[in-house]
């Protein structure tokens, strides 16, 4: 899933107030992306909200949806691991809609501009009315 903008203040289109009750963790943590096309159909459909807590120095679990930096842009996909044929852990990224879409592999041996770089993981996703 490919979200257009970076989630940095100067890219808010609009604020919601919302009580701090509604929010599982700290709310300097927590933001909304709205979701741009079906790479995670069935769980996540285009034009959803999705509900994000940013992640610090914690690693995400396994099968936990994660928004991260993948090559030029963000992407929402869910959080893999997997043992290569040496029995060196690797990591992957993968869609929920696996007919159309590739696994992503993360590469930390890959210069630092093409660098996978997770940034938060899914709290909910507000589904569409």
């Amino acid at each position: 899933m490919n979200i257009t903008s970076k989630t940095t203040v100067s890219n808010v289109i609009d604020y919601i107030p919302m009580p701090a009750r509604f929010f599982p963790t700290h709310t300097n943590r927590i933001f909304l992306i709205k979701a741009r096309d079906n790479s995670m159909e069935p769980t996540i459909s285009d034009g959803e909200l999705l509900l994000f807590s940013k992640l610090n120095y914690e690693s995400p679990k396994e099968d936990e949806i994660v928004l991260c930096y993948y090559g030029e842009g963000l992407k929402v996909k869910r959080f893999n691991s997997f043992k290569d044929e040496n029995g060196k852990l690797q990591h992957k990224l993968i869609s929920d809609n696996k007919a159309t879409f590739e696994p992503l592999l993360i590469n930390p041996n890959d210069d630092f501009s093409n660098k996978t770089q997770i940034i938060a993981k899914l709290i909910k996703i507000i589904k569409s009315v």
